[in-house]
């Protein structure tokens, strides 16, 4: 049976922001027995000590570290300021490798809202960062597969998930190295559905999570799934809600009340 790593249920555990300049201790090599670590480099590069390699994460990139996998952060560089975020899965997913996360478009969205609230910290963010835990982790492993996954919906998957869904066929063909036919058959036969309704109902998904929990206005949220103004996203997202508009769509589910009221420039 294929486990669905795209919507893992998670817990959020604990956070910490580390200012620039600021004292902290470097922890010797360790491992998480039951939970995931995210740690994103806000300035100055960090450093992870693996059994079998190094990881350089740059500013504005974060690494994944699985339950399981020995570690050791090194925090080497005077100017470095990072964030750290501790989470539990539904379940471990022990062969998944700790990885960097580049900051891509979306990834980079979701890098800096976790920042923004593991910099305040009050409790009733705890949600809120599990839902953007959640997401960085299914945008990262989301393709990743069992055995019985057939690789090109892997492939698929992975490239939906960089484009933030607005990709075209015709370039999910080329990207992939297969044919607009054969990746059509792929979905249809896999999920019954033709692969333009597939790549829709991932978008149409990924809009009305940011409708849900993103304090950004509905014209920032167009940009970042990639519509030209926010007329395109409107239209596309009333025909994927049975005719509900954004602007309904948000009103009709109630915002949790700190990201009606937090701003980036606090």
């Amino acid at each position: 049976m294929e486990r669905d790593l795209r919507f893992p249920q998670v817990k959020y555990l604990y956070g910490s922001f580390v200012e620039k300049g600021s004292a902290f201790e470097q922890l010797t090599a360790h491992i998480h027995a039951d939970y995931w670590q995210l740690e994103i480099a806000v300035s100055g590069d960090l450093l992870l000590r693996l059994d079998d390699r190094e990881l350089t994460i740059p500013p504005g990139n974060a690494v994944l570290v699985p339950p399981g996998v020995r570690h050791h952060f090194v925090y080497n560089d005077p100017g470095i300021s990072f964030a750290t975020a501790k989470f539990k899965t539904d379940a471990l997913f022990p062969d998944l490798p700790a990885e960097v996360i580049s900051s891509g478009a979306v990834e980079s969205y979701f890098l800096a809202e976790i920042v923004h609230l593991l910099q305040q910290l009050p409790p009733e963010f705890e949600r809120i960062i599990g839902f953007l835990l959640g997401n960085l982790f299914a945008m990262h492993y989301g393709s990743r597969r069992d055995p019985g996954m057939p690789k090109i919906i892997t492939i698929i998957n992975s490239l939906i998930s960089r484009h933030g869904g607005r990709i075209r066929i015709q370039e999910l063909a080329e990207r992939s190295g297969y044919s607009r036919d054969y990746l059509n058959r792929v979905i249809k036969n896999r999920f019954g559905i033709p692969l333009k309704n597939y790549i829709d109902n991932e978008l149409a998904e990924r809009a009305r999570r940011y409708l849900d929990y993103s304090e950004r206005n509905i014209s920032e949220v167009a940009s970042q799934l990639g519509f030209p103004d926010i007329y395109s996203f409107s239209r596309f997202f009333s025909r994927m809600n049975n005719g509900l508009s954004p602007t309904a769509f948000r009103h009709r589910h109630q915002q949790p009340p700190l990201f009606k009221n937090l701003s980036k420039d606090q």
